[in-house]
């Protein structure tokens, strides 16, 4: 995958430095792929029979600007919710969505997407100096850029996991930086 490179002192740039984030409906989540380059993650259906998620791709930040995004509750036990009144994936009944990463323990070298669920949120997210990271059930655990079909093509993931035992990505997966930014 090619994606046009931003920095990460530009896209931190509006981002307040270690204040809690209020909430708001003018953020954006980003994501690296491709060992630096960030992408916007977009809330779309996988098209993956039987459960059919809603999990967050990611998209040229030039054509995407990614899902709207805020946080909702107290830090460091926030919860992280998407804007979906007006989805572009149109199979998304409108609303707001929470983000779950999926419990994985320690389960060496598997990872699975982050889902979101309407109406629903798990209070498990924090943003610090921009930096988007969620409660550690096993120290092992990490976020992924993982490149998994969506609706027939491959696209980059953002998704949660354990390292494999040698100290490398799941397969098909890379490590990831995650920040939330403002718009």
């Amino acid at each position: 995958m090619l994606f046009k490179a931003v920095s990460i002192a530009a896209i931190l740039a509006d981002t307040a430095s270690g204040a809690p984030v209020a909430e708001s409906k003018q953020h954006s989540v980003y994501f690296t792929v491709d060992g630096g380059s960030f992408v916007s993650a977009n809330a779309m259906r996988n098209g993956t029979e039987p459960d059919d998620a809603i999990i967050l791709a990611g998209e040229r930040l030039s054509v995407y600007p990614g899902t709207p995004a805020f946080l909702t509750g107290n830090s460091p036990n926030n919860a992280l919710n998407f804007d979906l009144r007006q989805p572009l994936d149109k199979t998304i009944a409108p609303g707001t969505y929470g983000a779950f990463a999926p419990l994985v323990g320690d389960n060496y070298g598997y990872s699975t997407p982050v889902v979101l669920k309407e109406d629903q949120s798990e209070d498990e997210w924090s943003v610090y100096d921009g930096t988007l990271s969620h409660k550690l059930d096993s120290a092992e655990e990490a976020f992924f850029s993982c490149t998994l079909p969506v609706n027939g093509e491959d696209l980059a993931v953002l998704s949660w996991g354990v390292f494999q035992s040698n100290g490398q990505p799941p397969v098909g997966c890379e490590t990831t930086q995650v920040v939330f930014t403002n718009n």
